[in-house]
């Protein structure tokens, strides 16, 4: 995927065409930043066999001195290391182990540049919001990924909830310092208690399915970028095209009925795109008389999940 972008940027580049050449020079830097973050930080999918979850979580209960073993925690972690998309995710660990079907990913609507604590606060008042209008029920613990500024967001939105005696968190990557509520001084626990490394667990793997999503919107993102060299396809079209058939694969596999279905798409311009899209085909064909074969495909993600 990376040369496909830099060949495109070569060719807008020769064709002086600067504002799209630009466009996918920040793509560009975007995949390699988040490709970076991703093999920096280590991800243990599954629990280790030498790991008791249920002593980690006697553990974390002691430390912070909680009522009862926190079953059910909710880690909350913004990813903001693209220029093209601030996400967020939200992971459950249930019993000490993840339980995937309850994650969810986050795309930042209300927040104008990076700022990791007006974008915390979107999410957190935006899952518990969803959470008690459903009549769902609250997390016996909730961590953020970060210091006082993250925790303090969240807690903002959970007092606006009326959720004042929600337990919370906030887990600083530096030094694994664990911040609570209207306490200024953190936790620092030793990195080998069960209780800082099931945070870790937690919280990296927030980290992971924040940065996977990321990842998947930026891929998405190249392959739409297509259709900004098909001509006679605005802007305004390539959305209509995006929203009726919902992914760039269908686009690509459409007929002429099919092309024209779409509100101001006519039938020269569905021969256009037809045949823009077989010339790209035929552009990325084997080329027998070199032996090589070149797989450019870009992996499109047609349905981005997102919640609240």
């Amino acid at each position: 995927m990376l040369q496909q972008i830099e060949q495109e940027m070569k060719k807008a580049a020769a064709a002086l065409n600067f504002e799209k050449a630009t466009e996918l020079r920040n793509m560009l830097e975007d995949i390699k930043t988040t490709t970076r973050q991703e093999k920096q930080r280590k991800f243990v999918r599954e629990i280790p066999s030498t790991v008791i979850p249920e002593r980690d979580l006697e553990s974390l209960r002691d430390a912070l001195q909680l009522i009862s073993i926190p079953a059910v925690i909710e880690c909350f972690d913004i990813s903001n290391i693209s220029t093209t998309h601030k996400v967020a995710s939200m992971v459950q660990f249930r019993n000490g182990r993840p339980d995937r079907s309850n994650y969810r990913r986050y795309r930042i609507k209300t927040v104008v540049g990076q700022d990791d604590f007006a974008s915390m606060a979107e999410v957190v008042g935006r899952r518990y919001t969803r959470v008690l209008r459903e009549k769902g029920a609250m997390p016996d613990l909730i961590v953020v990924d970060g210091g006082k500024g993250q925790l303090s967001s969240a807690l903002r939105e959970l007092e606006a909830l009326q959720q004042f005696e929600q337990p919370i968190i906030g887990l600083a990557k530096e030094r694994e310092e664990i911040f609570r509520p209207r306490n200024p001084d953190p936790i620092l626990l030793p990195h080998e208690t069960g209780a800082i490394r099931l945070l870790q667990r937690i919280r990296d793997e927030a980290h992971r399915f924040a940065n996977g999503y990321h990842q998947l919107l930026l891929k998405k993102r190249v392959g739409e970028s297509l259709l900004d060299d098909c001509p006679g396809v605005s802007h305004n079209k390539k959305m209509a095209l995006l929203r009726h058939f919902k992914s760039m694969d269908k686009i690509r596999a459409a007929s002429l009925d099919e092309l024209t279905q779409v509100e101001g798409i006519g039938p020269k311009l569905a021969e256009g795109i037809v045949a823009f899209f077989a010339r790209i085909k035929a552009d990325r064909a084997p080329n027998p008389a070199e032996g090589k074969v070149y797989h450019l495909r870009v992996p499109i993600l047609s349905r981005p999940d997102s919640a609240g």
